[in-house]
């Protein structure tokens, strides 16, 4: 159960601001420097980038219209990756180290429809292994200055 305090209410929801939609900034996602994890069924590809201001985390959510033609079916998905992200994100982002923004593309891998309880558990596994590497690289490279 949230605790209710003003912090958490802000902190749950997701602007347009934290949505990545640079055409810029995806090719750079895709191209250069870029790390991946998958939990069935979604893959996530990540990039860490300096933080200097605005929001830490820039988050782009795909589903392909190969496997789901219709849009109503790749909307859900994505408004249910959306939420859980949204629900999972102030964890997240309190482990991040400071000066490290991330870039973080949630990509639909299955042609068939999930239930929400996958996806929750999927998007959560997904945010821990991202977390976890960020804070590993961000160790190694405090170590070799």
């Amino acid at each position: 159960m949230p605790t209710g305090g003003i912090k958490d209410i802000a902190m749950a929801r997701f602007p347009k601001s934290e949505h990545l939609y640079l055409r810029s900034e995806i090719d750079a996602l895709f191209t250069s420097g870029s790390t991946s994890a998958s939990v069935f069924p979604i893959r996530g590809v990540f990039r860490s980038v300096p933080y200097v201001e605005g929001p830490r985390v820039k988050v782009l959510v795909s589903v392909s219209k190969r496997h789901f033609r219709l849009a109503t079916d790749r909307n859900r998905i994505k408004r249910l990756m959306r939420e859980h992200y949204r629900l999972k994100k102030t964890d997240f982002i309190s482990q991040l180290p400071e000066g490290v923004g991330i870039h973080i593309g949630f990509l639909w891998l299955s042609d068939k429809m999930s239930d929400q309880v996958r996806i929750e558990n999927s998007i959560s596994t997904l945010l821990n292994i991202i977390s976890d590497k960020i804070i590993l690289a961000s160790r190694k490279s405090s170590v070799g200055q």
